[in-house]
């Protein structure tokens, strides 16, 4: 019979992690997100606010994961959801141009390439958008 003081409780200390281009787009293949929210804001002069993600979730143990990919990448945030999900995540436009370059340089293989360049599409009229209301033309997106 064993009793919970014969137990040893230790941690498994996780392999430092060596981040390769090809092993980060391979993985964003399998856990990435590519996210295009819209909805509506009414301090927006057309009504709606369109944000765009880069999301990777996995349970908390698999933290240290995130953050090698988060010192590769140099951009993104960290956070804890729901107190077992860890998340990297971008939504600034100098960030996801990052992540954007990084995944032009080393292509997705899957489906998902086929999402990202639908990110990336979303991506370049937010900035044609946002130059347009710089100069002036806030009327564009009615």
């Amino acid at each position: 019979k064993i009793v919970k003081q014969d137990l040893v409780d230790f941690k498994v200390k996780q392999p430092t992690i060596n981040i390769n281009p090809w092993f980060l787009t391979g993985f964003v293949d399998g856990e990435g997100c590519f996210l295009i929210s819209i909805y509506r804001d009414n301090r927006n002069s057309t009504g709606w606010r369109v944000q765009l993600w880069f999301k990777i979730g996995l349970h908390i143990k698999d933290q240290d994961v995130l953050k090698e990919i988060r010192n590769y990448l140099g951009v993104g945030c960290l956070s804890v959801r729901d107190s077992e999900v860890f998340e990297f995540y971008a939504f600034s436009i100098e960030d996801l141009s990052v992540i954007i370059n990084h995944f032009d340089k080393y292509p997705l293989l899957t489906q998902k390439g086929v999402d990202f360049e639908l990110f990336k599409l979303a991506f370049t009229f937010q900035l044609l958008f946002n130059s347009m209301c710089w100069h002036g033309y806030s009327e564009w997106g009615r």
